[in-house]
């Protein structure tokens, strides 16, 4: 980015985010002895190296003007080169100083963005701060993150499900992520480590910086993820907007009318079931979800630059491309089927297929796609992987028919709002270059935003027609289109300007000020409102939890009121009695043992040993996650909790859900070394420990 104003509106938002995150950690986290203050500093560090070191260094080599010296490409290639470094077992110091780097880059970056010349910035500063508060609140007032979740978990009651609270999510994907970091296989672990069928690239992420870092993998979820990724998805999205804005128009806007279009893109203005993309809650509390995203508009952004150079080393693109098609699939299949659709579309679109190399190209394409799907997919078109999984049993246009009534007002308007937009201006607002786009519609690059999300919308629909799929799992792919059409509609932000100045000179001043004073006001009036609702979901989980704690009775239809009986909850010493809490205690020994973890143990834990609050105040679907999630070792029998489901993976374990009730040492050995194992641990309920038993040791790694 070459504009200043660019540069500066994304570097104070962007920090603005990691302030806000850090914050509220610390504010949700006060009377706890561990307010994860060292995690804060080490993973702020490394996001604001990842996002202001390509910055920094781009400002001193953009004189080549080359396409692969993006800053967004730099910056997911950082976020490979950290994995990397966690992969190869790099000592944690590195990761220190690193993060030491990344608040010297934060510095440097503001000191060269200078001052900014925008008179309203100050205005637009406190819109944005606001704007974080909801990021804040929806991200940890959504049903599966927070940073108290091992509290929270501890003391959970029935009624936190029943205002939308879900432990199981987050359970399951530690549960991959640490069987990654310590077995190399992505399974649950939950009866030895066999593969499951499953869009892991999230979880290869975060484990591999959880090896790099030193940070337990239940942090780098809950903190990690928003102060990381969350963080450089809105980075990167901006960046891909500007890149737009520069390569369509010759001309930038990020005042005012920028800044309430992207606050109403993500909000959801209007406000509606489709409004954030899955079903009723925001795409941002979906990790995958915002990571594939985060390789998609990378993507984008790195075409349009390798487009602009003259398709320059094209062959190193074509491998680049195939990269991020197999890295969107792997992390989510939804966001890798679109990409791989919308790449055969400017295959057409480009008129690339007249050369026979591109068919080559995009086949190449097509196989790795393909190869990466059968891979990773839970559902196949032609059957399903999973004993007993729901998905795949359905009836086709079963996501219609039934998992939600199908809303043809909501679907066909709400839900398309952004798509429409788009092609609206691409075709209302005058273009600087093309006056006739409906006759040159395949000559002219002004069409290609509306092109792209329509592409990308059709091709989002037909996965849920013609597989059987349930609930949000078909509104992923959907959900792609509110995304980058919105960010279409932002690109278009200095011509719609340019329309209103022209209007709103022809009317009196009086009612031109009046007319845009209303506008705001009740623009913002309703984002408070949808701020307060997730801002208040976020401080009651964690109230309540205090509450439960702390023995006081609590309301499961308490309402958030913000006077002295909720702040004197903030004063009291929480972690002493927590730390009376059996079930408690058992965690941070499950946690203490991750020390210990290789490849050759696995995890026995004597369920008549196990704390009594563990049984009665975890639901069945959860109990099993639990050790996996937290210590990192697979399970030697976990699965006799006995937990009739058909999801998290369960259909990958082929028996019966009976375990030997009392086993003895050497039923315990047999057991393990059927699995390959020759060692075990188990927990010893009196001491709250965990012994080592040798079975074999010939068969050890």
């Amino acid at each position: 980015m070459k504009d200043t104003g660019q540069s500066k509106y994304l570097l104070v938002f962007t920090t603005l985010i990691l302030i806000s995150f850090t914050c509220f950690n610390l504010f949700l986290r006060i009377g706890f002895n561990d307010s994860l203050f060292w995690e804060c500093f080490i993973l702020s560090g490394l996001s604001l190296f990842i996002l202001y070191f390509p910055f920094l260094l781009i400002q001193y080599i953009n004189r080549y003007d080359l396409w692969f010296l993006s800053q967004p490409l730099w910056q997911v290639f950082i976020v490979f080169f950290l994995c990397l470094l966690g992969l190869l077992g790099v000592h944690t110091v590195v990761s220190f100083f690193i993060a030491s780097l990344g608040f010297i880059a934060l510095f440097l970056s503001f000191v060269k963005t200078g001052k900014t010349k925008c008179s309203a910035f100050f205005f637009l500063l406190l819109i944005l701060a606001f704007f974080c508060l909801w990021i804040v609140s929806v991200t940890w007032g959504g049903f599966h993150l927070r940073p108290a979740f091992i509290e929270t978990l501890v003391v959970t009651k029935p009624y936190f499900f029943d205002q939308g609270y879900n432990n199981a999510d987050t359970l399951y994907h530690l549960s991959i992520a640490q069987m990654i970091k310590h077995y190399g296989v992505a399974s649950t672990g939950l009866d030895g480590i066999p593969n499951v069928y499953y869009h892991y690239g999230s979880h290869w992420v975060m484990a591999q910086l959880s090896s790099f870092t030193g940070i337990h993998l239940v942090y780098l979820y809950n903190l990690g993820y928003p102060l990381i990724f969350i963080t450089l998805f809105f980075n990167v999205f901006l960046q891909f907007v500007f890149r737009v804005q520069d390569w369509l128009l010759k001309k930038t806007d990020t005042g005012l009318l920028f800044t309430l279009l992207l606050l109403c893109i993500y909000i959801g203005v209007p406000r509606h079931l489709y409004a954030g993309g899955l079903l009723g809650h925001s795409g941002l509390t979906n990790e995958s979800f915002t990571i594939s995203l985060i390789i998609l508009f990378v993507f984008l952004h790195t075409a349009m630059d390798f487009w602009q150079s003259g398709a320059k080393h094209i062959y190193a693109f074509i491998i680049l491309t195939i990269f991020f098609v197999i890295a969107a699939g792997i992390v989510k299949i939804s966001t890798g089927f679109v990409l791989t659709a919308l790449i055969g579309y400017l295959f057409l679109r480009f008129g690339l297929y007249r050369k026979l190399k591109y068919w080559f190209f995009v086949l190449l394409l097509l196989v790795s796609f393909l190869l990466t799907y059968f891979l990773t997919a839970e559902t196949l078109p032609f059957g399903i992987r999973q004993i007993g999984m729901d998905e795949g049993f359905q009836q086709y246009l079963h996501f219609y028919r039934h998992t939600h009534t199908f809303e043809p007002v909501s679907w066909f308007g709400g839900f398309y709002l952004w798509l429409y937009a788009t092609s609206i201006l691409v075709f209302a607002l005058p273009s600087p270059t093309d006056q006739t786009k409906i006759k040159y519609l395949w000559k002219s690059k002004m069409t290609l935003p509306a092109e792209t999300s329509i592409v990308i919308a059709l091709v989002g629909v037909v996965p849920s027609l013609v597989m059987a799929f349930i609930g949000t799992n078909s509104m992923y792919f959907s959900g792609i289109q509110l995304f980058v059409a919105g960010a279409f509609v932002l690109a278009f932000v200095p011509l719609m300007t340019d329309k209103l100045q022209t209007w709103l000179t022809a009317v009196k001043a009086p009612l031109s000020l009046s007319i845009q004073f209303v506008l705001v006001i009740g623009l913002l009036l309703l984002m408070y409102v949808e701020v307060r609702w997730h801002f208040n979901k976020m401080i009651k989980v964690n109230v309540q939890m205090r509450r439960e704690i702390l023995n006081i009775p609590v309301d499961p239809q308490w309402r958030v009121k913000y006077d002295h009986s909720t702040f004197e909850i903030f004063g009291r010493p929480v972690q002493q009695a927590y730390d009376t809490i059996k079930f408690g205690r058992f965690i941070s020994s499950l946690m203490e043992l991750e020390k210990e973890v290789n490849s050759s143990k696995l995890l026995f834990l004597n369920h008549q040993t196990l704390p009594a609050d563990f049984f009665r105040n975890v639901r069945c679907i959860e109990t099993p996650f639990i050790a996996p999630a937290f210590s990192g070792h697979a399970m030697l029998d976990g699965l006799s909790y006995r937990c009739e489901i058909g999801m998290y993976g369960y259909g990958y374990y082929q028996r019966n859900f009976t375990g030997v009730p009392n086993p003895s040492q050497s039923q315990i050995c047999d057991m393990a070394m059927n699995k390959g194992f020759a060692q075990v641990m188990i927990f010893d309920g009196t001491k709250n420990d965990f012994l080592l038993l040798e079975c074999n040791p010939a068969l050890k790694k």
